[in-house]
Parts: C-alpha cells; sequence; structure tokens
C-alpha cells in the first residue's frame, strides 16, 4: 500500500515537473529576440518579463516603464518583455519624433486589443481599433476636438465651478470650516464628465452618493484582478482571451449603456442640442449612417 501511495506521488511529482519545465520553456521561448538583433534590452524573468512590478502591484505600470528608462536612459531605445512578448522603448526624442511624426502612417496600430465577446465595450474604444476602423473613427473625431468645438462646451464646465463655488460656500457657512479637497475634486470632476461626454446633469456636487458616481467609482477602482486585466489588454492581449479577463463589469456596461441611448433617444425626439461631446458623437453616427447601437463606438 505504502508502494503504490509512494509510485503515486512520484509520478504526481514528474507531472508537475514536467509541467512547470514545459510552461517555462513556453514562457522564455522569445527571450532571445532583442539579442538576436543586437538590440540593447533589460533582463527579464520568467512568466513576468520585465513586468514584475506593475503584475505585483508594487508600483503602477508608468512607474515600471519609467524605472526602465531611467536604468537605460543613455541608450537610443531598449527592449524589454511584456510577459513572454518582446516590446521596445524609445528613449531618443528623434527617434519618437520620426515613430510619431514622419513615420506615423507605419504605426497606426497599438498593441492593445480587447477581446469582443469577452469585453465588447472596450473592444470598441478608439485604443483598441485596428486599421480601417481605427482611421474611419479616427477621422470622424478629429473635427470634434477643434478649439471651436471645446470652447462651445465651456459654459458647461463653467456651470459645473459656479455649482461647487456654491456648494462650497454651504458647506462652510453650515459646517465645520474643513473641506476634504480631493472628495470635492472628483465629485466636481464627475459632473464635468457626465455633463460634458454623457450628456446628463449627474449633481453629484449636490449628492454625492448618486448612481453614476457609485458606478465611475467602480470604473475607476483598480483591483487586483482588473490591474492584471489591464496590462492584458496592454501587453498580452492573448492572455486576455485565454482567462476571459474584461476591464468593465457587465452591470457597469449595462449602465453607462442605457444612460448613453436613452439620452440619445431623448434628444432625437425632442431635437435637443447642447453643444457637448455627445452631440458631436451623434452627428458622427448620423453621418456614418449606422443606427446599429452595437457597432457604435460611443
Amino acid at each position: 500500500m505504502s508502494l503504490s501511495i509512494y509510485s503515486l506521488l512520484i509520478n504526481i511529482v514528474a507531472i508537475f515537473v514536467i509541467f512547470f519545465t514545459l510552461l517555462y520553456l513556453y514562457f522564455t521561448r522569445n527571450f532571445d529576440f532583442w539579442k538576436k538583433r543586437s538590440v540593447p534590452y533589460a533582463k527579464p524573468l520568467p512568466f513576468v518579463g520585465n513586468l514584475k512590478g506593475a503584475i505585483l502591484q508594487t508600483v503602477d505600470i508608468g512607474q515600471n516603464l519609467k524605472q526602465l528608462y531611467d536604468e537605460h536612459k543613455a541608450k537610443p531605445c531598449v527592449g524589454f518583455f511584456s510577459f513572454d512578448q518582446p516590446s521596445l522603448l524609445i528613449i531618443d526624442p528623434d527617434l519618437v519624433k520620426y515613430i510619431l511624426v514622419k513615420d506615423a502612417k507605419n504605426f497606426i496600430n497599438r498593441v492593445q486589443t480587447a477581446d469582443e465577446k469577452t469585453d465588447p465595450l472596450t473592444a470598441k474604444a478608439v485604443f483598441a481599433l485596428k486599421d480601417k476602423k481605427w482611421r474611419h473613427i479616427r477621422l470622424g473625431m478629429t473635427p470634434i476636438f477643434t478649439t471651436g468645438k471645446m470652447k462651445k462646451m465651456f459654459y458647461l464646465v463653467e456651470k459645473c465651478a459656479k455649482e461647487l463655488t456654491l456648494q462650497v460656500d454651504k458647506k462652510i457657512r453650515t459646517d465645520e470650516c474643513r473641506l476634504e479637497v480631493k472628495d470635492w475634486m472628483a465629485r466636481y470632476t464627475t459632473d464635468v464628465i457626465s455633463s460634458c461626454a454623457f450628456g446628463i446633469e449627474s449633481n453629484t456636487l449636490v449628492n454625492p452618493d448618486g448612481k453614476f458616481r457609485s458606478y465611475l467609482r467602480r470604473f475607476t477602482t483598480y483591483t487586483t484582478l482588473k490591474s492584471f486585466a489591464t496590462l492584458a489588454i496592454s501587453f498580452a492581449p492573448k492572455f486576455q482571451s485565454l482567462f476571459k479577463l474584461k476591464i468593465l463589469d457587465d452591470d457597469i456596461v449595462t449602465f453607462m449603456r442605457n444612460t448613453v441611448w436613452s439620452t440619445v433617444r431623448y434628444r432625437e425626439a425632442n431635437n435637443v442640442d447642447r453643444k457637448d461631446f455627445l452631440d458631436n458623437m451623434m452627428e458622427l453616427r448620423k453621418k456614418g449612417q449606422d443606427s446599429n447601437e452595437d457597432n457604435i463606438a460611443l
């Protein structure tokens, strides 16, 4: 009996050793990519590449890349690895200029690719679109961000600023002269975003526990799983499909869709014109002659 248990344990250990050996070989198969091309690179770690800090959440992705930059800033560029995928950090300003200006036509696609089945809303965001889809949306959205269009939305920002002044004044007159500045600025920002982008009055300055702010808080709060999903979409999209990762929870997507489309239908039925971002997107939608809600990246 003991012999059979011993044999079973040996087999289990052997299976695990073989499995992790194969996993190790798979995740390190590209680690000679930059060496073969004589490009200076940061030494990667198995499974995580050079994103250990971001994956373990000891630093955010920006700080992780800043560390790489600081360690190699004397070089024109440095290769690194996002999990098992080779990536290149451009350091020299002239190279950056070539990529973003002179050779921009060769660099239209971002790495980010969200899986449409797993996370359909993120997949339709501008940063995740590719090739012709990206060009079509980019050309349509460029006029929305002109100085003239931005100025037309300023009255909405000003309205929120006046409400902030009013509510702060009430607070200091009726309560201790003590304010949580971060909270008040977050509420003000929420009102500006909801008014300018979504075309609704969230009134977060008056009601800090409103539904819109509740969903926005969840959207901007990063859990370990959401952080990993963001990294996967940004640097290793295949992991998103493999593990069915998503940035937005289903109920947040449903709330945002219902909010936007109910506003769109109301404006179309009542000829409402607020000169905000949603109006501009509605105009873009009409030009595209696409009324299918699932095909519009609002």
